[in-house]
């Protein structure tokens, strides 16, 4: 290679190594730059990343507040229906005593007006049915006496002429008496023949199987109690 071709490569490849610099600085200028780029790149991102976080935490600790307000309510309800629940069953109480104490005193206003009320025969045909084995055929002049308390006269009349008519003994009204004690007492005399204490005996179940069912008796009878020495059979209707 002769010396003019010598210079000529020594300034091509000079001039290439000003090209290749000035590429290779251009280059590194460009790398510094995109790097500098993605630096306020990644700072953005990140300046993002935490507003997201933030954004997340305050949703979640709103959606906690809200939860556990949530629970404060369902809580409070739950403590509002136990209240309710334990009111109602007071109320239910309360409304079962005065049901108890009402018929409690419905069932005294009642009984109260048994007692009160005038006696009757409910089935006097029983009575009839009780008497009929022991109807007068004329050869006895059996009598019953009947007292009674006040209020007790149309019943104490119907006996009588029940058994008058049933069995034809002699019946005989003693009067009003006030002061009979409450029930029933069936006097027999205590002379009385064993046949006047079986008639006295059937009237006594066929009263109470007629109806009267809180009589007493028969029972022996003092003379006094009996009235006079025709009456065996006496017959005291007081009260209920």
């Amino acid at each position: 290679m002769d010396k003019a071709s010598l210079v000529g490569s020594i300034a091509w490849w000079d001039r290439a190594r000003i090209v290749f610099g000035v590429i290779a600085a251009l280059g590194t200028v460009s790398v510094i730059a995109i790097q500098i780029w993605l630096m306020k790149l990644n700072g953005s991102m990140s300046v993002i990343k935490d507003a997201e976080a933030e954004e997340n935490r305050r949703q979640m600790a709103s959606l906690t507040t809200r939860s556990q307000e949530a629970e404060a309510r369902i809580a409070d309800a739950g403590r509002e229906i136990a209240i309710a629940q334990r009111s109602a069953a007071e109320a239910d109480a309360r409304a079962q005593e005065s049901k108890k104490i009402a018929e409690g005193e419905r069932l005294a206003r009642v009984k109260i007006e048994e007692r009160m009320a005038p006696r009757r025969l409910v089935h006097p045909e029983r009575l009839v049915a009780a008497l009929a084995p022991f109807k007068n055929d004329g050869s006895t002049d059996e009598r019953l006496t009947i007292d009674w308390a006040e209020n007790q006269e149309t019943f104490a009349q119907v006996v009588l002429h029940t058994v008058f008519q049933a069995v034809h003994w002699g019946v005989q009204a003693g009067g009003p008496n006030i002061s009979l004690p409450s029930g029933a007492t069936l006097y027999v005399a205590p002379d009385a023949s064993d046949v006047t204490r079986k008639r006295a005996q059937a009237l006594a179940d066929g009263l109470r199987a007629a109806g009267m069912s809180d009589l007493v008796g028969p029972t022996s009878g003092s003379p006094t109690t009996i009235n006079g020495p025709d009456s065996k059979i006496k017959l005291m209707v007081g009260a209920r």
